[in-house]
C-alpha cells in the first residue's frame, strides 16, 4: 500500500477514506469493505514508528477538497506528495453476465478521479 510505503520512507501520511452506505445489489465482500475508515492503516503506520492521520471526505463533492487539504496541512504540515489511489470502486465489470458497468458508475468514477491533480 502506498501509504505504508511512504511512511516507511519517512513521509507523514494523511490517509483519506470515504465509506458509502451499503449497496444491497453488491456482493457481500464489497459491503464489508465499506466499513473501513482507514484506522487500521494509520495504526500500522504508528506502530512502525511513522506519522499518520486519517480523514473522510466525499471527493465527488468538489467543495470537500479544500477541507481535506486543510485538515491534512493542519495535522501534518504542507502537502508535498499526492497519491490519488483507489478513489472509487464498485464490484462491476464490462462483462454483461457479471454486474455490468453502467454509464452512471463510469461518470461517477471520472467525476472523482479526473479533476484531481
Amino acid at each position: 500500500m502506498a501509504a505504508k510505503a511512504l511512511a516507511a520512507q519517512g513521509s507523514a501520511v494523511f490517509v483519506h477514506y470515504f465509506c458509502l452506505l451499503s449497496d444491497p445489489s453488491a456482493p457481500a465482500e464489497c459491503n464489508a469493505g465499506r466499513t473501513n475508515n482507514a484506522s487500521d492503516v494509520v495504526q500500522t503506520i504508528w506502530q512502525q514508528g511513522g506519522q499518520a492521520v486519517r480523514g473522510g471526505f466525499d471527493l465527488a463533492d468538489p467543495s470537500s477538497i479544500p477541507a481535506l487539504f486543510e485538515q491534512a496541512e493542519m495535522s501534518l504540515g504542507p502537502v508535498d506528495i499526492l497519491v490519488n489511489n483507489a478513489v472509487d470502486w464498485t464490484g462491476d465489470t464490462f462483462i454483461p453476465q457479471e454486474r455490468y458497468t453502467t454509464a452512471e458508475r463510469w461518470s461517477m468514477h471520472q467525476t472523482i478521479s479526473a479533476p484531481l491533480p
